[in-house]
């Protein structure tokens, strides 16, 4: 169980750091994508290897940093 929460709060964690590249991205594009870069990077090595249920809790992170990226968003 506390493997799982762990997991919680380093997706809480990339969650956070995702929502602040949103705003990164008007001012300072380069640093946004590099961070965001950083955060795909930190998931996919949480999710690696693992069970479903560990990887459908990163699934938000992945989503939201699709949408930072998505043109339509900006």
């Amino acid at each position: 169980m506390t493997d799982l929460l762990d997991h919680y709060a380093k997706a809480a964690k990339l969650l956070a750091e995702a929502r602040q590249c949103r705003e990164l991205m008007v001012s300072n594009e380069g640093a946004a994508l590099e961070k965001l870069s950083e955060i795909l990077n930190m998931a996919s090595s949480a999710t690696f290897e693992m069970p479903f249920t560990v990887m459908k809790i990163y699934e938000p992170v992945f989503g939201l940093v699709l949408a930072v990226l998505s043109p339509d968003d900006r």
